[in-house]
């Protein structure tokens, strides 16, 4: 993580090295005292530099894991957008069900970060996409419900969006326990397979 600030850590280097360097040489010839701590601050900036500097490699290690981080941020905001939609469904079923899934996915992307580091990329892209799906199931169920005149058959698209939301909140429990069971590659199997690609979108 330092590494990424050798440019400031050897500038700042520099700057302590020369104002030592000008007090301790005070009662030296003004040309040396000015000269010398110039050269030896410049001379440790460039180690310092040279210490800390990232290869190439290091580089693009360091923006995966800050992409990774960042859209695994990404998706516990809508996880929670989505939840706090709760509130606006009377449905007690559902309402359990998105409350648990925005407990779940939040802690899962945790625990791969912090387990399988380089998973997480992959895992929150995933989750990405299941939870866009959910969260335009969850609006268009929200809509339905308080205007059910404005759909033909709203009962079936009710009771269609239900089984959606309830088998995303199965799917986050099968997940993480495959998770906490070590099983990482029949957790990314699952990230695959097991949910749908995509919750259907309901429409009148």
């Amino acid at each position: 993580m330092i590494r990424r600030y050798a440019t400031p850590i050897a500038l700042a280097s520099a700057v302590v090295i020369y104002f030592v360097l000008f007090l301790l040489l005070g009662n030296s010839d003004v040309l040396l005292r000015i000269a010398a701590p110039a050269a030896l601050a410049a001379m440790g900036a460039i180690g310092v530099k040279f210490m800390l500097s990232r290869d190439q490699a290091q580089i693009e290690d360091d923006n995966y894991r800050d992409d990774a981080k960042a859209l695994a941020s990404k998706v516990k905001r809508d996880m929670a957008e989505t939840a706090s939609m709760a509130g606006d469904i009377t449905d007690a079923e559902i309402q359990s069900a998105l409350r648990r899934a925005s407990r779940t996915v939040p802690e899962m992307l945790s625990r791969v970060e912090e387990d399988q580091p380089n998973s997480l990329y992959s895992s929150a892209s995933k989750f990405d996409g299941h939870v866009a799906s959910l969260k335009g199931v969850v609006e268009s169920y929200v809509d339905i419900t308080t205007h059910p005149d404005y759909y033909k058959d709203a009962t079936s698209l009710l009771e269609q969006g239900k089984q959606a939301i309830l088998r995303f909140d199965e799917f986050t429990i099968e997940t993480m326990q495959l998770l906490t069971q070590g099983d990482m590659a029949e957790y990314q199997a699952n990230l695959d397979t097991v949910a749908p690609p995509a919750i259907p979108k309901l429409e009148g």
